[in-house]
Formats: structure tokens, C-alpha cells, sequence
């Protein structure tokens, strides 16, 4: 995990600000985790017309070594929201991404189908700095949204 003032953790808190503020402005009702520190998800957003869903926000670029070309987080962080299953809501991964300027994602049941390109075969279990990442390919990956230029600034800023 990593500490409260970390880099990680301070464009993850700016990732889900950018978030929050665009399911809020498409007129999202949002019940938010309010633990300080590591937590398993974001909240649950709420929407008068639509099914409601839990979500969670990764606050990085896609994976280009190897040409993999895919995005994914820590493995022991899948096998978590595959729990959340059980309460038969979605659970929908947004990853706020500076590299390429968008919010890119989808639901777990999507990211998780089976892909191949080339010679990659998705979901794919790579080794990451802190442990196993499993990867989803851009492929399955729905764009919700551009980032402003201030948001983008504001992302690569953080040091």
C-alpha cells in the first residue's frame, strides 16, 4: 500500500475528484467512502434513470511495455471487487489517464471477457513493482470523457 502522502496517493485523491465531478454533473447521486487511506472502492453512484453501481477510480496511463497495450491494477484488488458481485450491482473501473487525456473503463464482468491480440492473450497476469497486475485490453476499455487541459496539468503536476 501506499503512504498517505505518497505520489500514488495524491493523483489517486485527484483522479477521484475529477470523477466524482463528472458522474455529478451527468446527475449521478454519489455514496462515498469516507475512510481515510487504502479502501476497496470509491462508493456507489446512484442515478434516477439508470441502475446504480459501485465504482472505483485508477489514477494512471496505460501499460506500453511490451507492447501490451492495456491498462490493469494489482491482482488482490480484482479478486476484491469480484466479491462485490454479490450484491448484484455493477462494479465499473474508471482509470483517469494523463498519457492519452481521457477517463477510459468499463465494468468488471466487460474488462474481465477473454481478448487476444497478437500474442497476448487478456486478461493477462504480469509482474508489477508491488506484485501481480492483471492487464484488460484497451480494446474493452469505453472513453466517458475528455480531460480538460487544466486537469491533465494538474495530473502530470504531481510530483
Amino acid at each position: 500500500m501506499f503512504k498517505q502522502n505518497s505520489r500514488e496517493t495524491r493523483l489517486g485523491d485527484l483522479g477521484e475528484s475529477i470523477v466524482d465531478k463528472s458522474l455529478e454533473s451527468s446527475r449521478y447521486m454519489l455514496c462515498k467512502n469516507t475512510k481515510k487511506g487504502a479502501h476497496m472502492i470509491e462508493g456507489i453512484a446512484f442515478h434516477f434513470d439508470k441502475d446504480p453501481f459501485i465504482y472505483e477510480v485508477k489514477t494512471k496511463p496505460y501499460y506500453q511495455r511490451y507492447n501490451i497495450n492495456g491498462t490493469g491494477f494489482d491482482t488482490v484488488s480484482f479478486h476484491n471487487y469480484e466479491k462485490l458481485n454479490k450484491f448484484e450491482m455493477d462494479v465499473k473501473i474508471f482509470f483517469v489517464d494523463s498519457s492519452t487525456g481521457t477517463i477510459y473503463g468499463n465494468t468488471l464482468d466487460e474488462l474481465k471477457k477473454p481478448f487476444t491480440r497478437g500474442n497476448h492473450t487478456f486478461p493477462k497476469i504480469i509482474e508489477g513493482r508491488t506484485g501481480e497486475v492483471i492487464m484488460f485490453p484497451m480494446e474493452h476499455m469505453i472513453t466517458y470523457r475528455n480531460l480538460s487541459a487544466d486537469e491533465i496539468n494538474k495530473l502530470k503536476s504531481i510530483k
